[in-house]
């Protein structure tokens, strides 16, 4: 993803309404000035958009968890957000997800306003256009690791050849076509993280959400696991992470800091680290012309039915 050259005219503030060409979207809070983009430069899609974002989890007393959040994130960013234990950054993670709705603001997913959806819309809309990575890898143990990245399409309304040829395509993404028939007790806790990243990749969602990928892993395994995010990334893939770790945000090319349930941006995003070292043999990631967008109608078809069924 190239950023837009800066302009060389006038400057606006982040108060300005509507939405910036800026790639990364507005300094949060700050009141930051930002560079106008050059003549002729096209910015790329906006897949998630919060304005003024509340969540208060009812007391006695009530917790504000979130606290007037604007955050707007375009395809093929790499965003990281850290902050202390508490800080609300795994509760803004799920309003993002659809997982949680917030208490006040507006936020609008791939230019859908996810208020006015049903339940289940929003049950379809975030089983189609998000993937999820969390710190326990959630897999189930009596299945393969086939099986178990065809599982997380179920909801997606794929059937179930297409499933099992897209979990075996992005198991070997990942650098696991030798272990797609392994068991997780067989996996380590790297290819086990792996397994869920290729499971969240499956359904080609919009938004790759990752809360603490890396927590649970040692420092070989989290390594293999930034190069993958890294190489995701320079192939296209829409990326927020959570962690509490700043080495780890610093693999991000934008960093934001959530502290008190406010949202903030640190001065310099430029990553730190050094370059990514060479990943275990893996097929390709399919290269994208540019970061898409899914269109809103296959967003909205109806969940899948109900009832146990074969991955």
């Amino acid at each position: 993803m190239g950023d837009p050259a800066d302009g060389q005219g006038g400057r606006r503030t982040a108060a300005d309404d509507g939405p910036t060409d800026h790639p990364h979207g507005p300094r949060a809070a700050s009141g930051g000035e930002l560079p106008d983009d050059g003549p002729g430069d096209e910015a790329p899609a906006v897949v998630a958009e919060l304005r003024g974002i509340e969540l208060t989890y009812p007391g006695p007393p009530p917790v504000a968890a979130v606290r007037g959040c604007d955050l707007q994130i375009r395809a093929g960013e790499y965003v990281a957000i850290t902050g202390a234990s508490g800080s609300g950054k795994s509760s803004l993670l799920n309003i993002i997800g659809l997982l949680d709705q917030p208490t006040a603001g507006a936020y609008r997913l791939n230019g859908l306003d996810v208020a006015q959806l049903s339940d289940g819309q929003r049950t379809a809309a975030r089983a189609r256009a998000i993937g999820f990575v969390f710190q326990s890898f959630h897999l189930i143990g009596q299945r393969t690791a086939t099986e178990n990245v065809a599982l997380g399409m179920l909801y997606a309304q794929v059937r179930r050849p297409e499933r099992l040829r897209r979990a075996r395509q992005t198991l070997a993404q990942v650098g696991l076509a030798a272990r797609a028939e392994a068991v997780p007790p067989q996996l380590s806790g790297g290819e086990q993280q792996r397994v869920a990243i290729a499971r969240a990749l499956a359904s080609q969602p919009s938004l790759l959400l990752c809360d603490e990928p890396t927590g649970n892993l040692d420092s070989a395994a989290t390594a293999t696991v930034l190069d993958l995010l890294a190489r995701l990334h320079d192939d296209g893939v829409t990326i927020v992470m959570i962690t509490h770790d700043p080495a780890v945000a610093r693999r991000a090319e934008r960093v934001l800091v959530m502290d008190d349930g406010r949202l903030g941006e640190t001065a310099d995003t430029a990553p730190t680290v050094a370059a990514p070292t060479a990943a275990p043999a893996a097929a390709p990631v399919p290269r994208r012309a540019a970061a898409r967008t899914p269109k809103i109608g296959p967003i909205l078809a109806p969940a899948a039915a109900s009832g146990r069924r074969r991955p």
